[in-house]
């Protein structure tokens, strides 16, 4: 999955046009960023990208881009 492809599909995740997250955002900037995203995250990294994420490693992310980056492995 390009970084491209991963933003786009997070950003319908989060319900937010794709231009206002980069891989540098920061989760914690992030208001809408919850329990219910995390788990639409989860879901999303098993359906496109057929991969399981850890849950300890979700929580323990601070940007977009350690999100992607447990996304490709």
């Amino acid at each position: 999955m390009s970084p491209e492809t991963f933003l786009q599909e997070f950003s319908e995740i989060l319900e937010i046009e794709v231009s206002e997250i980069s891989l540098e955002t920061k989760l914690s900037d992030l208001s809408i960023w919850d329990s219910i995203n995390v788990l639409g995250y989860m879901m999303m990294v098993d359906e496109k990208a057929g991969r399981q994420v850890d849950p300890d490693s979700v929580k323990n992310a601070e940007t977009v881009g350690d999100l992607y980056n447990l996304a490709v492995g």
